[in-house]
């Protein structure tokens, strides 16, 4: 103890400092729970979306490199850039103190009706694959 001789307040000081510090680590384990439950919550599509976008890269990089063969480096740069702008609305948020963000808002990625139905101009269907 660092509270002087043992007495009894002593003692009785010591007791109330230990269970603050028990109900202290109660809260830090409900939190740190919490916070892992959040992640995992969040991760998962994460990962999930992860897999698919290697699983998807995977398939499509025999296209790439034939598409490349036949059109070259510049025949395929037009098709590189997306045709509009991606915005993604985020809101602040806390879970348990600790700050995280949750988006609210965000496009649909699938084709717009504006975009062509047929190929660019100047490529070829190797491109399109």
């Amino acid at each position: 103890m660092s509270g002087g001789p043992t007495t009894r307040m002593n003692l009785l000081r010591a007791a109330r400092r230990l269970e603050r510090v028990t109900r202290g680590v109660g809260l830090l384990r409900k939190k740190r729970e919490a916070l892992v439950s959040e992640l995992f919550r969040l991760a998962r599509p994460a990962a999930d979306a992860r897999g698919e976008i290697t699983n998807a890269a995977r398939r499509a990089y025999p296209a790439l490199l034939g598409a490349l063969a036949l059109h070259g480096r510049t025949g395929l740069r037009a098709l590189a850039w997306p045709g509009r702008d991606l915005t993604v609305e985020v809101e602040p948020g806390s879970v348990w103190g600790i700050v995280v963000s949750r988006i609210t808002a965000r496009p649909p990625l699938g084709r717009r009706r504006t975009a062509p139905s047929g190929s660019p101009p100047g490529c070829g269907p190797r491109s399109l694959r």
